[in-house]
């Protein structure tokens, strides 16, 4: 990436040719390179289309800024999206924050849009988005003079509106150059910012996504090797689980994110007449082992089993699944912080157990979504997919 920091605008060209131009040459400065598709410096790599040129640059910018107007512009690849919707969606997956600058009257026919989509659609449910634009084309025709394809403008800006959070969005704008500096430069320098902090969270990610599936490519030859042993005797079903447990304790760093000061413990639970027992367990040797079985409904793990759902939380403590024990709580407090729990399953469907998985961290897991906890729901599926292997391994030798 150049070290210049590049600013992308974006929009259709044929309305907003001269607000394009005069923003490019109001926002240049030293250090600054304004990047928009007409200029005769934009870079073109040889080979490349019109519309993929653009969403290269767009990858390689360090700000965005998107103006909505009056035409839809041209589709990119057959999608129904135009190239100017792509160079939007471009920005985000790059990591950048576009500052989005939507020209009054067209919010206002959106609005108008929108209301009557939501018309049609009730009406014809089955429509696609393209049969709905064609039937408001012909119902509001003649609201939609001067506009090019308004109906599918309606449903980019309802995307751009409604899709994304944390994202600078001006509805109200007169059109001009000169309000569009004057909003664009208030939030300029909070877009930089912000951009730089998430290109480098997307590259990050990235780094720590290829790392996880190292490892769980790893796990999985480790349950194939584990599963052979069983079915030979050469280990019980609680060796293989206790197996698994060691070697995903080992990778942890890779999978959930751990650092040497936190402390954490990994345990898988069999569910036995209401309650679940700890058959297997890894942790750092600064957690004592304390063998507590938990009922349905009772703490962390227990509430998960009787849910039946994964449970997440950034601090247990906080939770109504704290549950204080008088003798050992202050130390519990400092080495049980942020939890996982997840059931896992018999060939039935039915719940059998919990894998939980604790950090003294707080706020160490904290969505069901983010990387550590997608890596332990692909850690608990192993385990899962162990367990039952080697219970059916057992049930064919008796």
């Amino acid at each position: 990436m150049s070290e210049e920091f590049q600013l992308f605008i974006s929009s259709t060209v044929n309305d907003l040719a001269p607000v394009r131009e005069e923003l490019a040459r109001n926002l240049a400065y030293p250090g600054c390179v304004i990047r928009y598709s007409e200029d005769a410096r934009f870079p073109v790599e040889p080979g490349t289309s019109a519309h993929d040129a653009c969403l290269a640059v767009v990858r390689r910018s360090h700000g965005f800024i998107l103006l909505i107007g009056s035409r839809f512009g041209a589709e990119y690849l057959d999608q129904g999206k135009s190239i100017t919707w792509r160079e939007w969606e471009e920005a985000r997956g790059a990591g950048l924050t576009p500052i989005v600058l939507i020209n009054r009257k067209t919010t206002d026919v959106c609005r108008l849009i929108a209301e009557e989509r939501s018309a049609l659609l009730a009406n014809n449910p089955t429509a696609s988005a393209q049969e709905l634009d064609s039937l408001l084309e012909d119902k509001l025709g003649e609201i939609l003079q001067g506009y090019h394809l308004a109906p599918s403008i309606q449903r980019f800006v309802d995307r751009v509106c409604t899709e994304y959070r944390d994202n600078w969005v001006k509805l109200d704008w007169d059109g001009s150059a000169g309000q569009a500096l004057e909003y664009i430069r208030f939030n300029l320098f909070i877009q930089a910012a912000a951009s730089d902090r998430r290109r480098r969270d997307t590259i990050e990610y990235a780094q720590a996504a290829g790392v996880m599936l190292g490892h769980v490519r790893d796990l999985g030859l480790r349950v194939v090797g584990l599963t052979a042993d069983a079915r030979c005797g050469k280990i019980t079903h609680y060796d293989a689980v206790q197996g698994m447990l060691e070697t995903v304790a080992l990778l942890r760093a890779g999978l959930f994110g751990f650092e040497d000061r936190d402390r954490y413990t990994l345990i898988v639970h069999e569910l036995h007449d209401s309650a679940l027992h700890p058959i297997a367990r890894v942790a750092h040797p600064r957690v004592p082992r304390r063998g507590r079985k938990w009922m349905s409904g009772q703490g962390h793990a227990g509430q998960a089993i009787l849910q039946d759902q994964f449970m997440v939380s950034g601090d247990i403590r906080q939770t109504f699944a704290w549950v204080r024990n008088p003798a050992t709580d202050e130390e519990d407090q400092q080495n049980y912080v942020s939890m996982l729990s997840r059931p896992y399953y018999d060939s039935y469907g039915k719940p059998i157990g919990v894998v939980t998985l604790t950090s003294s961290r707080l706020d160490h897991f904290t969505k069901v979504n983010d990387s550590a906890a997608q890596a332990f729901e692909t850690v608990v599926s192993l385990i899962n997919s162990l367990v039952l292997e080697t219970q059916h391994e057992r049930r064919r030798q008796h």
